[in-house]
């Protein structure tokens, strides 16, 4: 019976990871970091029915699409590279070992980061002309927004200093895309194609990741009390970024587990809540991301009624 009922599991599935798909790619990270590693993944499950075969061309397209678009800068010329080379290391791990979703995008982006910053360096290319490319790209969105619509000076101030920050923390933010768009499509590529490479996705209410990396999140937190200079200073701000992401996914995930024995009206008024009162629940996620490294805290919700928690 377990095999009869696995395929409608899978024809669910994408249902369910939809508003993910769909969230990811209002993110301000290159949705090429999901669309990429999910087109490739598609193409390794051979495509059979369909509905498989539609997934796998619509993936192969929007790929193909995000990959191209944008000006030619230093910034994107570097970032459209880190994307060919993490989709590349994804499937090559996908091919050749037996790694999670979430292992094998951690095991890439690490690859994709070394391959990246010895290129750039070999190519003389620096941090300052990153930045700097990264700061006049985003400049002149801000001016294309002001042609559409009036801004006031507040307004503007505001969105360049906002522009100011992501142009400094933006590496951080393409590798949490990275780690994201990895994973996601692990799991959309075996829901789509039950042929997919790869072990089985765990449910979303299970990620964790190895308690003792909490210690490199303490250190990076230490370094940021240092006075380095640049361009170390941006370097412990991006790790900074990726510490909160990662901690924020965990405490998400917790909040996951236990409410999965709500009643669906009190997950939509959890949900609600959460986006009226945004910084305050990403706080609330961040420190009980924080908390089950050391509490466990999954360990006492007992699993949801008619399954396991595996």
């Amino acid at each position: 019976s377990a095999s009869r009922a696995a395929p409608a599991v899978g024809r669910r599935a994408p249902r369910g990871r939809l508003p993910a798909l769909v969230a990811y790619l209002f993110l301000p990270v290159p949705p090429v970091l999901l669309l990429g590693p999910l087109a490739g993944l598609l193409v390794l499950a051979r495509p059979r029915t369909l509905r498989s075969r539609a997934w796998t061309l619509a993936a192969l397209a929007a790929a193909v699409y995000t990959f191209g678009i944008g000006p030619d800068t230093v910034a994107q010329d570097l970032f459209r590279a880190a994307a060919a080379v993490f989709t590349g290391v994804v499937l090559a791990l996908a091919v050749t070992t037996g790694l999670s979703g979430f292992r094998r995008a951690a095991l890439a982006a690490g690859v994709t980061v070394a391959v990246v910053v010895a290129g750039a360096a070999g190519l003389g290319i620096t941090w300052l002309d990153v930045h700097t490319a990264l700061a006049i790209q985003l400049r002149q969105a801000i001016d294309a927004v002001g042609t559409l619509t009036e801004l006031g000076a507040a307004q503007r101030t505001r969105l360049e200093v906002a522009a100011g920050w992501m142009a400094r923390l933006y590496p951080g933010l393409a590798l949490l895309g990275a780690l994201a768009g990895g994973t996601l499509a692990h799991a959309l590529a075996h829901a789509v194609g039950p042929d997919a490479p790869g072990p089985s996705p765990a449910p979303a209410g299970d990620f964790r990741f190895n308690d003792h990396l909490v210690w490199g999140a303490v250190a990076t937190l230490g370094a940021a009390l240092l006075p380095l200079g640049a361009p170390w200073d941006d370097l412990v701000a991006n790790l900074l970024v990726v510490w909160a992401g990662l901690y924020l996914a965990r405490g998400i995930a917790v909040t996951w587990r236990m409410a999965s024995r709500w009643p669906t009206g009190l997950r939509v008024a959890l949900f609600l809540s959460a986006v009226l009162l945004l910084p305050y629940a990403v706080g609330a996620g961040l420190v009980l991301g924080l908390a089950d490294t050391w509490l466990d805290i999954r360990r006492t919700v007992a699993p949801p009624p008619g399954g396991t928690t595996e």
